[in-house]
């Protein structure tokens, strides 16, 4: 078992005297109110999106008492308990089918949309030789 500061690989591992912790502990800290990137603040909202349609698709499954899940969760001592499950377990479910639908369908590109396709060229078909062998 090596101890702190043993050479490993040609390389000392110590901090104290490389000045490594007092260059970390000089670094300045991050602006408390700095903004929440876009694709961050993206991928946030559309997590709670899902989460949200998970949440109103549990709800309905109890109303209408599919399967019967209601009496289920309604006579079952861990009830509660199932029915948190449930709605956990759906909701990452459905908030990360969200996201990843919202991804698919961004635009990759930054500017307007011009409305206008770039010409595809006209395939003109050319004679290929070919030697049968039999």
């Amino acid at each position: 078992m090596r101890r702190f500061g043993e050479e490993v690989c040609g390389y000392r591992r110590s901090f104290r005297r490389s000045g490594a912790v007092r260059a970390i502990a000089s670094r300045p800290a991050l602006p408390r109110n700095t903004a929440m990137p876009f694709l961050v603040r993206f991928l946030l909202r559309h997590a709670a999106i899902g989460i949200g349609v998970a949440a109103v698709f549990v709800a309905l499954l109890v109303a209408f008492d599919v399967a019967h899940l209601a009496s289920l969760f309604a006579h079952s001592p861990d009830g509660w308990l199932a029915l948190g499950v449930l709605t956990v377990a759906l909701g990452i479910t459905f908030g990360s089918v969200q996201m990843g639908f919202a991804v698919m369908l961004m635009d990759d590109e930054d500017g307007p949309p011009s409305g206008r396709r770039a010409r595809l060229t006209r395939l003109v078909p050319k004679l290929a030789r070919v030697h049968a062998r039999r």
